[in-house]
């Protein structure tokens, strides 16, 4: 009786600790995702930035010399052309690449994350609004369109909303559990 009570306890166990590091590898995927949308987010914003400067110029400073010299070689007087100017140049291309190899790791990071242990859900939910946000914010950079005007309005909310449901994020995210 005893060896039995001895080995049920042992699985008992061994089931905790295995469900212990389950929860916690959840846990560090969370985390993951939420840095590698950070990540994200920031390259976007730069080139959200960057755009907003050039469209800005294109439209309102018509003579070259009173663009920045970060935009100069971007300059047209058609903010279309000054735009695809941007797009096309060597270092852009890269941030582009650089952003959809991004936008892959978060979708992977994300299907990991689809059925949440028990204490992860609040998290979850919160981080799935997170990823809403975050390709709201990726899709802006990545495919400009719009006025001027609705482009910057649209490219501050969701860089507000981002940043908020991040905060909020950042508080839902559980400990780890000790493993024994």
């Amino acid at each position: 009786v005893v060896a039995s009570v001895c080995v049920v306890q042992d699985n008992l166990a061994k089931q905790a600790e295995a469900e212990a590091q389950q929860f916690n590898e959840y846990v560090s995927n969370m985390s993951a995702a939420s840095t590698a949308m950070l990540n994200g987010a920031a390259d976007s914003e730069s080139m959200c930035n960057q755009v907003s400067k050039i469209w800005n110029a294109a439209i309102y400073d018509k003579k070259q010399y009173k663009w920045g010299s970060d935009i100069q070689k971007y300059y047209s007087t058609d903010f279309n052309e000054a735009i695809a100017k941007y797009y096309a140049d060597d270092s852009t291309r890269s941030a582009v690449s650089s952003l959809k190899s991004n936008q892959s790791k978060v979708s992977d990071l994300m299907n990991k994350l689809s059925d949440p242990p028990e204490g992860t859900e609040i998290a979850y939910n919160t981080l799935t609004d997170l990823y809403d946000e975050y390709l709201t914010l990726t899709g802006l950079a990545l495919s400009p369109s719009g006025s001027l005007q609705t482009f910057n309005t649209n490219f501050q909310n969701a860089d507000d909303s981002f940043s908020n449901t991040l905060k909020k994020l950042q508080s839902q995210i559980p400990d780890n559990k000790t493993v024994k």
